[in-house]
This record gives structure tokens, sequence and C-alpha cells, in this order.
């Protein structure tokens, strides 16, 4: 069910309140504890739920239009004052990425939408639903989203560099003007994807947090140019005109990914180049509509060339942009990129430099 949007927070606990009544089993009773409210609890509503055989589970409620999701961590503090309780976060609407760390924290939550999620151990209660991706009454805010190549430059810098970065020195890095740094900044500041000081210094980033968030906005096939292509000798004479290339070209896809994890050979090869056409030409291709073993991408931005990685003689993109592409590629790409994330994650600065020092 999708509201219109709450007046105020009495209003949003109301929603709550029947949201929540709506989705129990029949047999299931829920009942508002005014007095625990009182207590050292912090919570806008407590409710009790109560099953059929007698065992009940208490719900403390927290309210609030706006839901950062750098703010989560402090606002369920605030509520595990009362010992074995299951918060529940409910606001006009909550991003994903809201979402997703209040999952993490073992907190319910919802929103105006018809998000809702409450996990209850005693007595066993599931509930999930998923409505809205997008905020249907968004807000004035300096920047909503990823796209664009500062964006994507700025991602790739915080996952490719180690911090501590201040923002002019960062930007320098990122090749991006200061004030697309600090908007991108603030951005992934509030969905706690990077962490700041009071001078605003970067002192953490989340790599395999910064990527999964950027391909939300970023895709391989929808933001940059694609067409495919046929050579008709096979992969190894792909490769042998790619090791004698004097033309810029950066592989992604399935082959780099290969070259780090034992995996199925791949049936095509992804290579970011400047100009299609000329490659196209240049390596003798010929265009095809099905049966393609070579897919040529002409980038949203420069950025795909930049920290690449020799394999055998051929050039490959960082694997920041190579994990972004698997998992929004086709084919197999989504389950090597949910791989390469894993690789990531536990990687030393020095195996992301040099992706030939990870252990297979």
């Amino acid at each position: 069910m999708t509201w219109n949007r709450p007046r105020s927070e009495t209003e949003l606990l109301a929603i709550a309140r029947t949201s929540l009544a709506s989705r129990l089993p029949e047999t299931w009773k829920l009942i508002e504890r005014k007095e625990l409210r009182r207590s050292r609890a912090r919570a806008d509503l407590v409710l009790e739920t109560k099953a059929p055989d007698g065992s009940k589970g208490t719900i403390l409620v927290a309210a609030k239009r706006t839901v950062e999701p750098r703010d989560i961590p402090r606002l369920l503090d605030q509520l595990r004052n009362y010992g074995d309780v299951v918060p529940l976060v409910v606001s006009d609407f909550l991003t994903p990425r809201a979402r997703e760390i209040l999952t993490e924290c073992g907190a319910g939550y919802g929103d105006a939408t018809g998000n809702f999620r409450l996990v209850m151990r005693k007595p066993a209660l599931f509930i999930e639903t998923t409505e809205a991706a997008r905020n249907p009454w968004p807000q004035d805010q300096p920047l909503k989203s990823l796209k664009g190549a500062a964006a994507g430059r700025i991602v790739r810098a915080l996952c490719d560099f180690d911090p501590p970065f201040a923002v002019r020195e960062f930007a320098k890095r990122a090749a991006v003007s200061a004030a697309s740094a600090s908007r991108v900044l603030m951005l992934l500041d509030r969905e706690a994807l990077v962490e700041r000081d009071a001078r605003g210094i970067v002192s953490r980033a989340g790599r395999v947090e910064l990527i999964r968030r950027w391909i939300r906005d970023y895709s391989m096939i929808k933001s940059n140019r694609v067409e495919n292509f046929l050579e008709p000798r096979g992969i190894p004479a792909l490769l042998s005109k790619l090791r004698a290339a004097k033309f810029k070209y950066a592989v992604t896809g399935s082959l780099a990914a290969s070259w780090l994890a034992p995996l199925a050979p791949p049936r095509t090869v992804a290579i970011f180049v400047e100009n299609i056409s000329k490659v196209a030409a240049a390596m003798d291709l010929r265009r095809a509509d099905s049966g393609s073993n070579v897919m040529l991408l002409e980038p949203f931005d420069p950025v795909v060339f930049a920290r690449t990685w020799n394999r055998e003689g051929v050039r490959c993109a960082a694997l920041s942009q190579l994990a972004a592409d698997l998992l929004t590629g086709p084919g197999r790409g989504p389950a090597e990129g949910e791989e390469l994330l894993k690789r990531i994650g536990s990687a030393s600065p020095q195996e992301l430099r040099d992706p030939n020092l990870l252990k297979r």
C-alpha cells in the first residue's frame, strides 16, 4: 500500500501501526504499550505482538521524516537501550542504501511508499514488502545520483586510492573540479559510503559498497556506446592483435575476470577503445549482429583507461571498473562480478594496484 506523503511524524506513526497490523497473520494481535514508552527507551511508539500460543514480542518504533544512512547506527543505539526488543525505523521514504544498512543491523523498517521489513525470533515472524526504489517526494538536494563522468571518476578514485584525502587533493587525483568532488562526497557521506572527519577529510571508503552503489546509476551496456564484432580466427588471434596494438584500450568483462580466478573460458572479449570504427578497421573485425565474439565499447569517460594493469601482454581495466562492468554486463558477468567483489573486499592496496598479485 502506498500512502500520501505524511504531514507529521504522528501521521507517520499511524501509518506504521496500520502497515504492521495489516501484514500480521489473522490470529495475531497487535497492542500499543504506552507504559513502556515512558521508560528509558527512546521510542516514539511501543508495540507488542502476541502470537496464538501466547508468546509476545516488543517493537520499538522511531519515526523520522528523513533518515540518512549515516545516522542509522546512532538512531538504533537509542532504541536498543531497552533490552530484548526489535527496533523499527519508519520514515517518509527510505532509500535502498538505508534499507540495506537497517537490515544489516538487524532492525526493521517501514516507509509511506509501502517498503516494509520486520523479522522477529520470538514469536517467529518475517514480513517483507518492496514497493518504491525512488523517492516519490524528492527534496531539493545538491546531488541525488552517481550518473555521469565526474561521479564515475570519483567512485573510481575512491576505490583505487587509499585515504585519507582532503577534498582538493582528492579532486586532483580524480581529475575533477573541487566543486564536483565536494558534491559527490556529500552524497556518499549521507549514504554512509565514506567517513569524513570534522574538517571534511575522507578517512575511509567502502570499496565494495561504493561499487554496488555506483551500478545503480552506471551500466556497462547502457552507459557506454557498444557494438559487436566477429574475429573469425577466434579469441587467441584477437589477443595477439591486442598485444601488438598501438591504440589505447582496456579489456574488461569475462576475459579479465578469468585471469583472476579459474572460470570457464570467455566466449566474448569486451574492450574499451577510443574510437570503435577505427579500431574495428585496424584489427580487421567484422560487424556481427549474432555470433559475435568481440564487444567494442566507446566509454562514458576516459577514466576507464586509468590505472590499468597488464596480463600476458594485454592491458586490463582496473578492478573497480572491471567489477562494475561485470555486475552490469550480460551472460555470467554478474556472477563473476560477485566473486570479484569478494576479492576486492579482502585485497591489499598492493593487490588492488597490481591484480597479478592476487592469490588464486
